[in-house]
This record gives structure tokens, sequence and C-alpha cells, in this order.
């Protein structure tokens, strides 16, 4: 029979130690004092505190919308005046640079050259024919003449009055028939006249189908024809800027722009400001163009190069050097009307306004603060 005294004394001493074991690792672990506990979390004071302030300054309270545009010229539009006929060809193409009398365009005259030509070869032909038979006319009466003459001298030496009376005959025909040359010398004459003249018409109908250039300046715009279009009297197929020609800048967006109320307008173009105004249009000038552009002068000595893009700032408002506070600082009351709140040390005083121009950003004030004040804003 075993003994269980030993073992149940060793069982016991095990678990003792197994005990105190699991004490001190607690005691070590989980026990901790006051000063080794962690921190509290604090909220930042920016969460927990805001306050939107402006201070009271000096500036411009402007309202602004901005448009684009583009510099443009005055230009003239030139065509063929009365003459319809077929369009010919273009001798210049926009940009170019023309003097005054270049030409620069034809309408299709081919069968009034030919025509010329024909009434030249007429002309030319019948002088020729005329001079020679004019010539044969006149050495024929010469002949003639002399031919007389000798009958009437040889006719007086015989004393031959039959002789003397046929010579003195064929004298008066001879005379006759000379009156009748100049008659006819004239006739031709007037044949001729009649025969340039026609002809003169039919060059001048030609030149009036070149379109020459009337000032020196710059080709803008050309219409789209080609060779055998047909041309419309009073039709404008070209335009033309003069060298000295006004500039303007004219409005190209999309939407009419409401320009009620304008104080003034600024034209940026190339890194340059100028002043502009707008600019009124001739009754002319509208039934031109089919409507009214919107257009603006500019207020410069050396204007822009043509074609220059532009921003136009347009100013509803614009005040310089006020005191001016933010939109949003500005409250109002239909009593008591417009006022702000003003920091004063740890307060906020009520201070009551009189107020100019308000924009979107900024409220012109005339009277109820002074520079240097500071004032609650809304955020």
């Amino acid at each position: 029979m075993i003994n269980q005294e030993p073992v149940l004394a060793l069982m016991t001493k095990a678990f003792v130690l197994l005990f105190a074991t699991v004490l001190a690792f607690s005691a070590c672990t989980g026990y901790r004092t006051a000063s080794n506990l962690p921190p509290e979390l604090l909220a930042p004071v920016s969460a927990t505190i805001r306050t939107d302030t402006a201070t009271i300054t000096r500036g411009t309270v402007a309202e602004v919308r901005q448009y684009t545009g583009i510099v443009r010229a005055s230009s003239e539009s030139i065509g063929f005046g009365s003459v319809a006929a077929r369009f010919g060809v273009f001798y210049v193409q926009p940009g170019d640079m023309v003097s005054q009398g270049q030409l620069l365009a034809r309408l299709d005259f081919e069968q009034i050259q030919i025509r010329i030509a024909r009434q030249e070869e007429h002309i030319t032909a019948t002088r020729r024919q005329q001079t020679l038979a004019n010539n044969i006319r006149a050495i024929e009466l010469d002949i003639q003449y002399l031919e007389n003459a000798r009958l009437m001298q040889q006719a007086i030496k015989n004393y031959d009055k039959e002789a003397i009376a046929a010579a003195e005959s064929g004298r008066l025909d001879i005379y006759r028939a000379r009156m009748e040359s100049e008659f006819l010398l004239e006739q031709q004459a007037l044949a001729l006249r009649h025969e340039e003249s026609y002809l003169d018409s039919l060059k001048e109908q030609y030149e009036r189908s070149k379109l020459h250039a009337p000032f020196d300046g710059m080709v803008t715009y050309i219409a789209d024809l080609l060779p055998g279009s047909w041309v419309a009297s009073f039709t404008a197929i070209m335009h033309i800027v003069a060298d000295d020609a006004p500039i303007f800048v004219e409005y190209i967006g999309e939407s009419y722009p409401n320009l009620h109320g304008v104080a003034r307008i600024h034209a940026h173009i190339g890194g340059q400001i100028y002043n502009a105004a707008r600019l009124n249009l001739t009754r002319e000038q509208i039934l031109r163009y089919g409507g009214s552009p919107l257009r603006f002068t500019l207020e410069t000595a050396e204007p822009p190069p043509v074609g220059s893009f532009v921003s136009m700032y347009v100013y509803t408002h614009f005040e310089e050097d006020v005191l001016r506070i933010p939109r949003n600082a500005l409250h109002h009351d239909p009593d008591m009307g417009f006022y702000v709140y003003r920091v004063d040390g740890l307060y906020l005083t009520q201070e009551y306004l009189t107020i100019g121009p308000r924009t979107e950003t900024y409220v012109a004030v005339l009277s109820g603060l002074v520079e240097g004040d500071v004032v609650s804003v809304r955020s």
C-alpha cells in the first residue's frame, strides 16, 4: 500500500508557489499610481473658440464684370458698283497690303475682250481700205485733171471752140468729183468716229470689270467667290482698312452684355490697361451691318495692333480710396438701418453706419467707423 502523505505535501507546496507567482505578476502589471496615468486629451483652441474679425482700411470698392473683345479697325467695303456679271479672279488675299490704284480683282469679261479685239481689227481694216481707196481716187482725179489741162491747151492752140467747151466741161466734172471725194472723206471720218466711240464704250465697260484699291491699306476680307460665280449689282466683295483708319474694340461674346449704370470700362490688352468708352454707331452703320455691334473706343495715342485679344472689365461701381468693410460684416434692420459689431477689447459694440456703394465683397462706409477699427465678420 502506497503512502499518500508525501504526495499531498508536495502538491500543497506546488499550489502555494503558483499562487505566490500569480500575485507577484499581478502586482507588477495591473497596479498603476497617479503619477504614471496618461494625460487627458485636450481639444485644440481653434476647435473651441472661433473669432472672425476684419480691420477697417481704405481701398477701392468696385463691382466688375468681365467680357471679351478684339481690336479692329474701320474698314471700307468695295465692289463693282452697278455692274452685274460672273466673277473672274482675285489678285490679293486677306492680310495683303495694297496701294492706291492697285488691281485687286476683276469680273469675267472675256466676251467683251473678244468684242474689243474684233472692233479694233475692224477699225484697222476699215481705215486701211479707205486710205487705199481714197489714194486711188485722188490719183485718178489728178490724172483726169492733167489730161483735161492738156486737151484745153491743145484746143486753145487750134482755136477749136468745141474742144475748148468740152475741156471746160471736163474741168467742171473733175471739180465736182473732187467735191464728192471730200464729202466721201467726211462720211468715212464720221463712220470711223462712230466705230471708235463704240470701241471706247467697250473698253470703258471692260474697265468697270476691274476693281482697284481706292487708297493705301490692308485687305481684311474677301467674299467667298469662285471663278464663274454670279456677282449681283452693288455687292461688297472686299473690305480694306486704310493706313490711318481709327481702331476700336468689338465685343465678341455670345450674349449681349448689360451696360446699364456703367461707372468705367478698362480694356486689358497685351499687359497694358486702357480706358474705354462705348462707341455709338450711326444709322447708316447699323443698316450696313444688319444690327448694332457693341464697340468701344480706346483712350491712347499709340493704339494696340489690330487683331489683339481684349479682356474688357466693366465696372458698375467704382469708388477709390474709401473706408470699406467686408460685405458679411454688415447687418441690417428695417427699423434701425445698417450696423456692425465693433470689437472693443473683449466686448462687441453695435455701431450704426451710413454706407455707400455695395458689391459682393465690400461695402463703402461713409460714416460710423474710422480707419483701424476692428469689426466682427460673420463666417
